[in-house]
């Protein structure tokens, strides 16, 4: 398991102009405290865990520019704005049973789908994304 602490955010933020941060799978809101000390525009964050979500969206409460929603990767992506510029993408949704949630075939590594989605964005190719834990995908 990886951390935003050890990577170079703000050095990619910088270089490509990055002007979002979206997670998939807050858990306990390291990556959205790390990535505040980059100070993008926006910070948007989802986990399949209800628990998750509601403590993480009670912490940040008081910084208006942070969104946090309770669904999985898929349907949050999905309904991300179009319009949102280029976006540092942390992809770190991954094996719900982890988390006491049901997994399916779906949501397991739904890494694949999620590149997909974040393609069919109006002006991806600006956009970063990294894959967190992408060893443990098999196959």
């Amino acid at each position: 398991m990886s951390t935003l602490k050890h990577l170079p955010v703000q050095e990619w933020k910088d270089k490509f102009h990055l002007i979002n941060f979206v997670e998939t799978g807050t858990f306990e809101g390291d990556g959205i405290r790390a990535a505040l000390k980059c100070n993008f525009k926006r910070y948007f964050s989802c986990d399949i865990v209800v628990g998750f979500a509601i403590h993480a969206a009670q912490e940040f409460s008081h910084i208006p520019n942070v969104s946090i929603t309770h669904a999985d990767s898929i349907s949050f992506l999905s309904a991300l704005p179009f319009d949102i510029g280029p976006t540092f993408f942390w992809l770190d949704a991954h094996q719900p049973e982890f988390y006491g949630e049901e997994e399916t075939d779906k949501n397991k590594f739904p890494v694949l789908e999620e590149i997909e989605i974040i393609k069919s964005r109006l002006g991806f190719e600006r956009d970063v994304i990294v894959v967190d834990d992408l060893i443990a995908i098999k196959g």
